[in-house]
């Protein structure tokens, strides 16, 4: 499981510098490795996954103020595929390890739909009863209350 960067950390300020000019939001679709560094530093008003996020990752969000939209749905349905290859890892496990280290130290979290186009070839439909990836991402909301309760019932950490 690795983490490639694919714009350089000047080609994402351009990026940021015309977006911010326009008055546009940035958000930057990114696991961990120098592509989440770059992005922070770079300047997003928002990450997308940070399935990776360090430690050292997680205090530069939290000096940014900067919030997490986390997925799993798209993660969760991966992870056979994802333990063929890397067992006893997988991006859905990794990201509750790093979805409950973001939580305890007090990371912005929300969620999104991680959906990609039906047509992407992985069969990602989600809701069936529209063909689509889309509309069901209130289901990760039990998904994250039960990672929050193992963090508490574990450490005994509280939420703030």
């Amino acid at each position: 499981m690795v983490n490639q960067a694919l714009p350089s950390l000047e080609e994402l300020k351009a990026v940021l510098d015309e977006a911010h000019r326009r008055g546009m939001f940035v958000a930057s679709h990114t696991y961990g490795g120098e592509g989440l560094k770059w992005a922070i530093e770079a300047g997003v008003e928002d990450i997308q996954h940070a399935v990776a996020a360090t430690d050292a990752d997680i205090q530069m969000i939290l000096q940014k103020n900067l919030p997490v939209t986390s997925t799993i749905l798209d993660l969760r349905q991966d992870e056979p595929g994802d333990l063929k290859q890397w067992a006893p890892y997988s991006r859905f496990r990794l990201m509750e390890q790093t979805w409950k280290k973001m939580l305890k130290a007090g990371v912005r979290l929300g969620y999104g739909s991680g959906a990609t186009p039906v047509s992407d070839g992985r069969g990602r439909i989600f809701n069936a009863a529209c063909n689509c990836s889309h509309g069901v991402q209130s289901e990760m909301f039990p998904i994250f209350v039960s990672w929050e309760r193992r963090l508490s019932i574990r450490c005994g950490w509280r939420p703030r």
